[in-house]
């Protein structure tokens, strides 16, 4: 990936203007002026905030990938398309007939969960999930690690919503915890596969002893959040250009603008030559140091709705406030250096010398003399 900057300056400008621009040479208050050629137009002095940005390429897509495997035994009855987005309490797959279900929880579930099993982190999330889908409507559930008749009450409910034969356990297999919605991206198993996870069937919902799984599970489904993020790739020495936290621009497939926050930034700059390094977006043989920097969207924008595309992302390297700005062909170079503007007054023009600051957008940050905001300068002719 190669960066790119932003053009600073005017196509109006004086070649003489222009390089001054990109190089931020700055004017000699004391230098005599020059000759300028007719100016026809005029534009007003302000006070605004410049920014200096920086374009980077970056590639959409969705964050927090993640496979869904099969702990059942039996036969692929039923699976979803990609591009599907599941939610909490519905089913990812089914294994003879039966849905294996979606719930919240950062925990993998690695057991049956039923009466008479230790307490842990997955009954805190089977309890809190069995709250949300509203199978404790009489509020008898203490969200906690503890497996009890309440727990285990909630559990009959929700089997019986699902078609399930009836018990009080849930079966090793038959939940499966990510962090949140989920989006299809791959669907790595066929109708008709013959599982033999291992993890126990509905025969044993209703038994209470702990325990449950031992064969190999297999892959089913490839899944990510149904967030969707924006990676980019920084040449090491720009690392401060990027700030977690930081608010960009993106501009997305359609042309569209969007706002994003720098939600993560590298701290291992890699180069594509690395094991496990990544390779910039451009590809090719470069091999400089680079960092990833991961952008969140806000919002819904339409213009995200491709799993994949490249985008362009602007991120701040500068910024002036309360500056007094012209355009940047209202300077005049002069002879021994530096610049001025023409000052238009009532009694006819003036020119004043003036430095130069930060160069963004078109606009020039300047100094000088007696200017003020809300006087007129000369600019050519449009």
């Amino acid at each position: 990936m190669r960066r790119r900057l932003l053009m600073l300056g005017a196509g109006c400008a004086t070649l003489a203007v222009a390089a001054a621009a990109v190089a931020g040479t700055r004017g000699d208050d004391d230098a005599p002026p020059a000759a300028a050629g007719t100016a026809t137009g005029t534009a007003k002095v302000e006070r605004r905030t410049l920014v200096e940005r920086q374009s980077a390429d970056g590639r959409l897509g969705y964050a927090g990938s993640r496979k869904v495997l099969n702990r059942l035994s039996g036969t692929i009855t039923w699976l979803p398309s990609s591009g599907a987005r599941i939610g909490r309490g519905q089913r990812l797959f089914e294994v003879d007939g039966r849905p294996v279900v979606l719930m919240y929880g950062r925990r993998p579930a690695y057991r049956r969960m039923a009466r008479g099993i230790a307490g842990g982190e997955d009954v805190r999330q089977l309890e809190r999930n069995l709250v949300a889908l509203g199978f404790d409507s009489g509020r008898a559930i203490t969200v906690d690690r503890r497996f009890d008749a309440a727990t285990a009450a909630a559990v009959r409910r929700w089997r019986r919503s699902l078609g399930l034969p009836a018990g009080d356990a849930v079966e090793l297999g038959r939940v499966v915890f990510m962090p949140g919605r989920r989006r299809v991206t791959e669907v790595a198993a066929s109708l008709g596969d013959v599982a033999g996870g291992g993890g126990g069937s509905d025969a044993d919902a209703g038994v209470g002893a702990e325990g449950g799984g031992g064969g190999a599970a297999s892959e089913v489904l490839t899944t990510t959040s149904t967030r969707q993020v924006v990676t980019l790739e920084l040449d090491a020495g720009d690392a401060a250009v990027a700030r977690e936290g930081q608010r960009v621009d993106v501009e997305l497939p359609d042309a569209t603008r969007v706002r994003g926050r720098v939600a993560r930034v590298g701290t291992v700059a890699t180069t594509s030559g690395d094991d496990g390094g990544e390779t910039g977006a451009g590809g090719g043989d470069d091999d400089e140091a680079k960092i990833t920097v991961v952008v969140t969207l806000r919002g819904k924008p339409r213009g995200a709705r491709l799993d994949q595309a490249p985008v362009s992302v602007q991120l701040t390297r500068v910024t002036r406030r309360n500056v007094l700005t012209v355009p940047v062909t209202a300077l005049l170079a002069q002879r021994g250096g530096g610049y001025a503007v023409q000052v238009r007054t009532a009694g006819g023009t003036r020119l004043v010398a003036v430095t130069t600051g930060l160069f963004a957008d078109g606009l020039v940050e300047v100094r000088g003399r007696g200017l003020r905001a809300g006087q007129r300068v000369a600019v050519p002719a449009a």
